[in-house]
């Protein structure tokens, strides 16, 4: 586990799950970085995004507030809040 991971580590994170599953990274991944637009990632794979980087830095997002994540951004706003 990661003790305090700064927006870098998110994007690598993020860069991580894009590329084991087979997605191509776009060149200038920004926290800004819409999950469905930029990253063209489904619902599922929004998901699955952010259980991989939930188990990696030990943390959980609630259901509710899940439902609401649109963008790397709002992924690091939950570590901070949840974390």
């Amino acid at each position: 586990m990661i003790d305090d991971p700064t927006k870098d580590e998110i994007l690598r994170l993020a860069e991580d799950y894009l590329g084991e599953n087979g997605y191509l990274t776009p060149p200038n991944i920004t926290l800004k970085s819409g999950l469905a637009e930029e990253l063209e990632l489904d619902s599922l794979d929004s998901v699955g995004l952010l259980t991989y980087i939930e188990d990696t830095l030990g943390f959980t997002v609630p259901a509710e507030e899940a439902r609401g994540i649109r963008t790397l951004q709002d992924i690091y706003n939950c570590y901070k809040e949840y974390a």
